[in-house]
């Protein structure tokens, strides 16, 4: 083999496009930058964003369903007394108030929990030392 007839391979990489100058590759970034301004503008900002949630979807539609329902009324009103008279949990009718103030109404006749909007009243007290039991 002769160092003339020899032929080198050499590899040359092909591009889609001829390489370009650098005025064009500054006409592609001006185009691109402006694609992305015009992306994240004030005007279409946050536009795919929900407004609401499931929690607050499903919020709505169980109140909506549970309008309709009455909640239950409690025995006790909102300053603590049952059908207007104000009567201690031991149930003695002429009590003064035989408990520690009541720490949320300072009442000396809420038993172990305030009387205020209470749903449920005591039946029966047992108070000891003495043989006497009170019912309501």
């Amino acid at each position: 083999m002769d160092a003339s007839s020899s032929t080198q391979n050499v590899a040359t990489k092909r591009t889609s496009r001829p390489p370009s100058n650098s005025a064009d590759k500054d006409k592609e970034t001006d185009k691109k930058l402006v694609r992305e301004y015009n992306r994240l503008s004030l005007d279409n900002f946050m536009d795919s964003f929900k407004e609401t949630n499931r929690r607050v979807n499903r919020k709505a539609e169980v109140e909506a369903k549970n309008s309709g329902r009455k909640s239950p009324t409690g025995l006790y009103d909102k300053n603590g007394s049952l059908a207007g008279e104000d009567f201690c949990d031991c149930g003695d009718r002429s009590c003064e108030g035989c408990f520690f103030p009541c720490p949320k109404c300072y009442k000396l006749k809420c038993g172990h929990e305030c009387r205020k909007n209470r749903k449920w009243q005591y039946e029966s007290c047992i108070i000891e030392g003495e043989d006497i039991l009170y019912r309501k």
